[in-house]
């Protein structure tokens, strides 16, 4: 009967390494599921799921969104609240976030009856060219009432996932070993922004030394390396159409820009690639473009790296969109009428600034 304890033996062991997982998971909680708090501060949150799930409770607190990747917490809601009276924003910034997963995001709103005015869509020219709708990391899990995924099955995948490197990270940051990502300070349950704390100290104390320390901020050469993925371009495109036509049908005031990205990310677009986007964007709907080339973009004081420019620069992102007025050259009013001219414009403007680098 050996084999009979040996199986029963291994069968208990396997139980117990499951359930201890389970149990060091909910404690230390590395992407914010559970809200056990044995440990105060956060290295990452799943936003995805932590939004929807604030809002189920507090959604009558706002009447208007702005809808993005992390860039889009950049994006001050005041800056706009301060044109639109009578508006309160709630930011919905998400690691990556894609055009397919805010259509899947604002129809679940609309379908629960959320009161929504107005919407502040940002999209990315990099991300929704090779990303379409997250849902393979613990990072990124949309939540279940998104993907209309068993909430059962939901909930077991963090209680059991092995994430041993976040859950480290989380504990050194706790201990003051580790310095804190802006995740630590993200203001869940009120504007729904998170804040780059850490990086604007550094900043205070030396400009100019904070911009040579970073490499991606000090590349300065050109490589195109950023191609549409054809499949996954079509597949944002059509959610971009379906947000419009959600809007539309429901009198929501909407309104799209381009986000400033820094030359540095611009010198690695493929300007076909860029075009395109633009086109099929300008056919859709009318936009306002920050990127491409110009006095922000290629002013490394306005970003914390080559991903995400810094507040200061929502303010000018709001004057240009609803006075016409602003920094010289930055934010350009985009639809299908004017595009074909716009375009050859941009493509003059692309050719002698990355003479710069070439």
């Amino acid at each position: 009967m050996m084999w009979k304890r040996y199986i029963s033996g291994t069968i208990l062991l396997t139980f117990l390494f499951v359930f201890l997982v389970g149990v060091i998971n909910y404690i230390i909680d590395p992407y914010y599921i559970f809200h056990s708090n044995f440990l105060k501060v956060n290295e990452y949150i799943n936003e995805r799921y932590n939004k929807i799930e604030y809002l189920k409770n507090a959604h009558n607190k706002y009447d208007s969104y702005i809808f993005g990747s992390s860039r889009a917490s950049c994006l001050i809601n005041e800056d706009f609240e301060k044109y639109i009276k009578n508006s309160h924003f709630y930011n919905m910034t998400m690691s990556v976030a894609t055009l397919s997963e805010e259509d899947k995001i604002l129809r679940y709103m609309i379908d629960n009856r959320y009161n929504i005015k107005n919407i502040i869509l940002s999209v990315d020219i990099d991300i929704n060219l090779h990303y379409a709708f997250h849902n393979n990391d613990y990072l990124r899990y949309n939540h279940y009432l998104i993907t209309k995924e068993n909430p059962i099955l939901f909930y077991y995948r963090y209680l059991s996932a092995f994430s041993y490197k976040v859950m480290w990270d989380k504990i050194k940051v706790n201990l003051g070993k580790k310095e804190k990502t802006p995740h630590a300070f993200y203001d869940l349950e009120n504007s729904g922004r998170f804040f780059f704390k850490t990086e604007e100290e550094k900043i205070a104390k030396d400009p100019i030394g904070y911009i040579k320390s970073l490499k991606e901020l000090n590349i300065n050469k050109v490589s195109r390396t950023i191609i549409l993925k054809e499949e996954i371009f079509k597949q944002n495109m059509n959610a971009f159409r379906d947000i419009v036509s959600l809007c539309k049908k429901h009198n929501i005031n909407l309104i799209v820009l381009i986000p400033p990205h820094n030359y540095n990310i611009m010198n690695k677009m493929d300007i076909k690639s860029y075009f395109t986007l633009l086109k099929e964007m300008a056919k859709i709907y009318p936009f306002w473009n920050f990127s491409g080339y110009n006095k922000v973009t290629e002013n490394n004081r306005y970003f914390y790296e080559s991903t995400h420019f810094r507040p200061l620069v929502s303010p000018w992102i709001a004057q240009r969109i609803f006075e016409n007025r602003g920094v010289e050259g930055f934010g350009e009013y985009v639809n299908s009428k004017n595009i074909e001219n716009y375009l050859k414009k941009k493509e003059e403007e692309i050719k002698k600034e990355e003479k710069k680098w070439l």
